[in-house]
């Protein structure tokens, strides 16, 4: 799964939620790992503060100043993923390459690609590139898809992770070009598949809930029940991936009382678990929970299955409604699942 740590205080806030009940993750560390030594000082932070046997599986950021040379000196310090926020389309992302330069970065995929690495990308298309004008967030997963066909029609080879997956067309797209043959997956979170647009935003587009506020945002009631019904499918295209974004409760909500947008973001990790259990038993497929969480992402990815076991009950409880500060999806509401 990939997910967002942060870094310093945070990091040793958050991480052990993580590091406890998962043998690996993908940190995403917004622009500040972009070279070789950021991927070494990353991993090293994490390791200090991480479980004993938790396996971080290093990317780097593509943005305008990476070359081919970056993405082959980061690889050879442990970087497998390259991870690609277009510009401006989620928190600190201002440096990430533009969906209308992506072809002047051709270099770069082929480069990640001789060397077996993983390009992971969040598809959002913030403008109209006819127009101008900006794209409403609904519709802005849509707008980016013709470049990931674009990507990975060019690239059939290249491993591509369409991240968090939020539309009943993305879910298509996918299944249609790992049926071409292309080297495509998508993961899907633990909230997308049970929040709705209503559940953040008003008819104005105005975010009444911040604490559901992600990006990309949550979408409309038929483009969540596509992505529910992908993640029980047992197609091996599919599988789980966190995207756990971490933000104290003043960024959350005080900004969006001084009139301005909050930070974009969901702390799922604690709750990453349980939260897809009872998805799965309500969708009738705890048969296929194993493969969506543990098998397919890994095989994906090329890296070793778990030896490890979790152990988990049926028994609820109620979810905090914060931890250090940062609060937590569905706090205060009650699951039927937890970790023994």
């Amino acid at each position: 799964m990939h997910i967002h740590f942060r870094t310093g205080p945070m990091l040793i806030n958050v991480l052990p939620f993580t590091s406890i009940a998962f043998q690996g993750a993908v940190p995403f560390g917004n622009t500040f790992v972009t070279e070789a030594d950021d991927v070494v000082r990353y991993r090293r932070e994490i390791l200090v503060h991480a479980h004993k046997g938790f396996n971080p599986i290093m990317s780097i950021m593509l943005v305008n100043k990476t070359t081919p040379e970056i993405v082959e000196e980061s690889f050879l310090a442990g970087a497998r993923v390259l991870k690609w926020i277009p510009g401006g389309t989620s928190t600190n992302s201002k440096d990430g390459v533009s969906l209308l330069d992506m072809k002047k970065y051709y270099p770069v995929f082929a480069k990640a690609e001789s060397l077996g690495m993983i390009v992971s990308v969040h598809w959002e298309a913030i403008l109209n590139f006819a127009s101008g004008k900006e794209i409403p967030m609904l519709y802005r997963e849509e707008a980016a898809i013709q470049f990931f066909v674009q990507l990975a029609t060019d690239f059939p080879g290249l491993k591509i992770v369409a991240e968090h997956i939020t539309t009943k067309e993305m879910v298509k797209t996918v299944e249609i070009l790992y049926g071409m043959g292309c080297n495509v997956a998508a993961t899907i979170t633990s909230h997308h598949p049970v929040l709705t647009y209503s559940d953040v935003c008003d008819a104005d587009g105005n975010v009444i809930n911040p604490l559901n506020y992600c990006l990309p945002i949550a979408k409309l009631d038929q483009d969540r029940l596509a992505i529910r019904k992908a993640m029980v499918s047992g197609k091996p295209y599919n599988f789980y991936g966190g995207d756990s974004a971490p933000h104290p409760i003043f960024w959350k909500s005080l900004k969006l009382l001084k009139g301005k947008s909050p930070r974009a973001g969901i702390f799922s990790a604690p709750v990453e678990i349980p939260q897809q259990l009872e998805t799965f038993e309500k969708e009738g497929a705890l048969d296929k929970f194993e493969d969506f969480h543990s098998v397919f992402g890994p095989q994906f990815y090329g890296i070793p299955l778990s030896q490890e076991t979790l152990t988990v009950k049926k028994e609820t409880w109620r979810v905090p409604y914060e931890y250090e500060g940062i609060p937590i999806f569905r706090g205060g509401e009650e699951l039927s699942w937890q970790i023994a």
